[in-house]
């Protein structure tokens, strides 16, 4: 295994070098096959004017130097999928001037980035499930030459991005791994949050992106059958708000009543833009967060102006990347206990009381308005409503069932990504809903290949759920400007369910509306949970 402390000494000897690659280039990373591929660096104190790179002593590429700093970039041809099992080296040279990338692997790329749900990490979601966990483990140590990770500083005493944005990464030492979960001991939460690229195995999983992990490692044992490697970037930081990760200041300001934000773009500028220098190819993007944008109407808070915000990030990072159809996967928010909105952190569901007098409807609000990625071209949106857990380590915000996120995460990528058109990820989505007599029918649109709908007519709040958080609401129906609980549910047709059990004219039916909701219907094929909805009564 390799050291994961790292000298200033080195990292001194990696910036003085005469000729060098740009740090988002590492030793033992991942490159995207198959697309378009330019690597650069610097030149320091050598009078050549062209550097030429090859791929384990072929040519790829020749490249100039483009200004006083020495800045080179060279464009190189597409590169297949390394075999499996083998690894490439990639060599610069100019004059007498040489650096080499060494065990480098061309294979598929996912970024992963959001706040704190993206940093959990994997031995996280295994805290209730040590034999769980070892499987996992011998997993990472028996795959690690195809399954490669990072994770972008972040969270590490000292580091402070700038107004400034950056061509390279921040240079500090890596994590140190996380120890292992011994027989009879609670289990030992660490995360990592400094990283340069590695093979995975068993101490450097645990402290590793848990959504991230789950993605990767899913799609190269399923869709990709272990003969394509995998590199995962974690580029997040927890609390964090999505304006923090705008490309400029001004982007969402009318999404905000055009009032100037307090908050910064430094998070982009650090984390993300070194990677857009000359953009990096990716099969796909994740994109967990809102929680610390969740609550009431207010300027960069809120449902609304997360629902202008969301498609404004998607677009210009598309923009950065260069790549106008690169696939992202947005993660809607899971169920936890929203008891203070965006400073929500330590609350379980299950306290002595509540500090909430009345029920709020922030997050699912936020939900509904994490939909509009479904009306985004080449966007997938995952639903997580159903993953919430009861007392995990880090508070209900903080759910432990990230391998079934990173399970469906990776079914969504099979049809995005790799035109696997058998793979379902789709939940159903109501799209109408009329009077028919005393019941309302609601029309659901549901995916190819689940067989129609199932509906469970016992669902619950879970017994320990505090009502204010679990309003025990499935279907509501709004009569006059009163919303109250429909008392009966019943599948009518493959795609249609008849509510009934309501006094009154109804104008809207709403459905999940609830910090912890209730899942009534989902797929009858692979048990997806319908999306939740607000819509009017026809």
């Amino acid at each position: 295994m390799r050291l994961l402390l790292i000298s200033a000494a080195a990292l001194l000897g990696e910036l003085c070098h005469g000729l060098r690659f740009g740090n988002v280039f590492q030793d033992h990373m991942v490159l995207q096959r198959d697309d378009t591929l330019t690597v650069w660096g610097y030149l320091n104190g050598s009078a050549c004017d062209s550097v030429t790179v090859t791929i384990n002593g072929v040519l790829a590429g020749v490249g100039g130097i483009s200004d006083s700093g020495g800045l080179w970039t060279a464009p190189c041809n597409p590169q297949k999928a390394t075999s499996t099992g083998d690894s490439v080296n990639i060599e610069a040279q100019c004059g007498d001037d040489k650096a080499t990338l060494q065990d480098v692997m061309f294979g598929d790329v996912y970024l992963c980035s959001g706040q704190s749900n993206i940093d959990i990490p994997e031995g996280y979601a295994n805290q209730f499930n040590r034999t769980a966990q070892l499987m996992e483990e011998a997993f990472a140590d028996a795959n690690g030459h195809m399954l490669r990770i990072t994770i972008v500083p972040n969270q590490v005493r000292g580091l402070n991005y700038t107004a400034t944005p950056a061509m390279e990464l921040a240079n500090v030492p890596d994590c140190s791994a996380c120890p292992a979960w011994n027989e009879g001991q609670p289990y030992p939460h660490c995360q990592c949050n400094s990283m340069r690229w590695t093979r995975a195995s068993a101490a450097l999983i645990r402290g590793y992106s848990a959504t991230c992990w789950f993605t990767g490692r899913t799609l190269y044992a399923g869709q990709l059958r272990k003969a394509v490697a995998v590199g995962m970037i974690r580029s997040s930081w927890g609390g964090t708000h999505i304006e923090d990760w705008m490309p400029s200041e001004g982007q969402v300001e009318d999404c905000a009543g055009g009032i100037p934000s307090t908050r910064h773009m430094y998070l982009y500028n650090g984390m993300i833009n070194p990677f857009t220098v000359a953009p990096i190819s990716l099969s796909g993007l994740v994109w967990y967060q809102a929680e610390s944008n969740v609550g009431p109407p207010a300027p960069y808070q809120g449902a609304a102006y997360y629902q202008c915000a969301l498609p404004k990030l998607l677009a210009s990072w598309r923009q950065k990347f260069n790549n106008d159809n690169l696939p992202m996967f947005v993660v809607e928010l899971a169920a936890y206990c929203n008891e203070h909105d965006s400073k929500t952190y330590l609350t379980w569901c299950d306290q002595n009381h509540s500090d909430i007098s009345s029920v709020d409807y922030h997050l699912p609000e936020m939900r509904l308005a994490q939909r509009i990625a479904l009306e985004d071209a080449n966007t997938y949106f995952i639903t997580a409503m159903d993953l919430g857990t009861l007392h995990p380590l880090d508070g209900s915000i903080h759910p432990a069932a990230k391998q079934p996120l990173g399970e469906r995460i990776a079914a969504a990528a099979s049809f995005g990504v790799y035109n696997n058109n058998q793979s379902l990820y789709k939940s159903p989505v109501a799209i109408a809903a009329s009077l028919s007599g005393e019941s309302i029918v609601v029309t659901f649109a549901v995916p190819a290949g689940a067989q129609g709908l199932t509906i469970d007519t016992t669902a619950a709040c879970l017994p320990p759920i505090l009502p204010v958080f679990c309003t025990g609401a499935g279907f509501e129906v709004e009569i006059g400007n009163t919303w109250t609980l429909a008392k009966h549910v019943a599948l009518q047709t493959t795609n249609t369910i008849s509510v009934t059990g309501f006094e009154g004219s109804p104008t809207r039916i709403r459905y999940a509306y609830a910090d912890w909701p209730v899942v009534v219907v989902r797929n009858k094929v692979g048990q997806l949970p319908a999306l939740i909805f607000d819509i009017p009564v026809n």
